[in-house]
C-alpha cells in the first residue's frame, strides 16, 4: 500500500538507531492499536539485515521485547477492567463477538493460546485482552507471549533476509496463511461443535434407555 511504501522510503532514509526505535514502537503498537502492519516492516528489517545496514540479533530482540510488552500492556488492562475492558472507547473495534471467541478459547486451550497469539492476524491484541480478563498467571503469560513474539520474530526477519528485494512478498504470503489458518480453525471448532452434540445425544439416549428399565 501507499502508506507502508511510505514509511519503508522513510526507514530507509534514517540511522540504523532509528530504525531499531522505530520497529521497537511499532511491535509495541501493533498490539495495543492494531491494524499497524508490524510483520512486513519485519520483513523489510530482515532485508535490511541482509543489506547489512542492520544486524539480526539487536532487530529480534528489540522487535521480541516491543511484541512482549506490547501484549502485556493489553492482559493488564483486561485484568483490570475485566468485562467492562470491552466497552472503553479506545477497544470499540474488538467487539463482544471477536472478546467472547477468545475467552472461549482460553477457557479450552489456556496458556496454549497465549503461545499461539502471533501466528493469529488479526485476533492478538484480543487474545491478550482476554488472556488478562481470564486472569491467566502473569509470569507465565509473559513467558508465554514472549517465547511467541520471538518464534514469530525470527520467521519473519528470516523471510525478508532470504526474500531480499522481494521483502514485500511476505505480504502475500501472510494472506493466504491467513486463509489457511481461518479454515483450519473452522474445521476445528465444527468437529468441536459436532462431537459435543454427538456426545449429548449418546448421553440422553443412554438416559432414556435406563427409565425404560
Amino acid at each position: 500500500s501507499r502508506m507502508i511504501d511510505e514509511i519503508v522510503v522513510w526507514i530507509s532514509s534514517q540511522p540504523s538507531t532509528v530504525v531499531y526505535l522505530v520497529l521497537l514502537v511499532v511491535a509495541y503498537l501493533e498490539n495495543v492499536l492494531p491494524p499497524i502492519p508490524g510483520d512486513l516492516l519485519l520483513a523489510f528489517g530482515g532485508f535490511l539485515v541482509a543489506e547489512h545496514v542492520l544486524s539480526a540479533t539487536p532487530l529480534v530482540l528489540i522487535s521480541t521485547l516491543g511484541g512482549a510488552v506490547g501484549y502485556m500492556h493489553m492482559y493488564y488492562f483486561g485484568r483490570r477492567w475485566g468485562a467492562k475492558a470491552i466497552d472503553h472507547r479506545l477497544l470499540a473495534w474488538v467487539g463482544t463477538r471477536r472478546i467472547s471467541r477468545s475467552l472461549a478459547w482460553i477457557r479450552r486451550y489456556g496458556l496454549g493460546m497465549v503461545y499461539a497469539n502471533r501466528f493469529i492476524s488479526g485476533l492478538r491484541s484480543v487474545i491478550a485482552l482476554a488472556s488478562g480478563m481470564s486472569r491467566l498467571a502473569a509470569g507465565k503469560t509473559l513467558f508465554a507471549a514472549t517465547v511467541s513474539s520471538l518464534v514469530w520474530t525470527i520467521l519473519m526477519v528470516m523471510a525478508g533476509y532470504w526474500l531480499g528485494t522481494n521483502w514485500s512478498l511476505v505480504e502475500v504470503g501472510l494472506q493466504r496463511y491467513g486463509l489457511a489458518l481461518a479454515l483450519l480453525i473452522a474445521i476445528g471448532a465444527t468437529s468441536v461443535l459436532l462431537r459435543r452434540i454427538l456426545t449429548k445425544n449418546k448421553a440422553s439416549r443412554g438416559f432414556r434407555a435406563d427409565s425404560n428399565r
